[in-house]
């Protein structure tokens, strides 16, 4: 019996040690893979480039397939799957809506603005200037929620927010400098920073 216990524990473990990896894998190579392909087509004009839209909706399909994959793993069968469904989506149309859809267009419109900034910033420092989100969280939480932090915690956010900052101010220098030698897409870092502030 305890070694059932033992084995489901770790089980459960290495199941959520993958779902953190497959997050982390996800998240970093969707700005990566975002970034190069739309830098590194032979033109790079407005009119040759995909729609971001297009983008979108391939990530979020492969996104939806493999939680689906994961709720049968999770189900243990595609019969559990379906009742699965059935029991949080259509019996509970209300719930599933509000658990969703206001969340889906948040993340929707923030995603959104994350790869317009692609076309503008690159991938490093999107990946950075995104870290920001964790700021606006827990200041809305705060606000919201009445929630506590403690000192530590708010040293993180701090030291989080000042490394941002270092990257924007760097950024906004790199722009300034190219705008002096006559670039006429300088003023494009000033539209990813904007863009980044709209998706955090």
């Amino acid at each position: 019996m305890e070694e059932a216990t033992r084995d489901k524990n770790h089980n459960r473990l290495r199941f959520r040690i993958g779902l953190v990896i497959a997050l982390v894998l996800q998240n970093a190579t969707s700005s990566v893979v975002g970034k190069m392909t739309r830098t590194l087509a032979p033109s790079s004009t407005s009119e040759d480039l995909y729609s971001i839209n297009h983008f979108l909706i391939v990530a979020e399909s492969s996104k939806f397939v493999f939680s689906m994959l994961l709720e049968l793993f999770a189900s243990g069968s595609i019969y559990g799957l379906a009742v699965s469904i059935r029991l949080h989506i259509f019996e509970n149309p209300v719930n599933a809506l509000k658990g969703s859809f206001v969340p889906a267009l948040l993340y929707f419109i923030s995603n959104t603005m994350q790869y317009v900034a692609l076309t503008y910033l690159s991938a490093p420092v999107i990946q950075v200037l995104i870290q920001s989100k964790l700021v606006t969280t827990a200041i809305l939480s705060v606000l919201v929620l009445g929630r506590t932090y403690s000192s530590q915690q708010w040293t993180a956010l701090m030291v989080l927010s000042l490394g941002v900052a270092i990257v924007i101010i760097d950024e906004e220098g790199g722009a300034e400098m190219r705008r002096l030698s006559g670039d006429v897409n300088a003023d494009n870092t000033v539209r990813g920073i904007l863009a980044v502030a709209i998706a955090c």
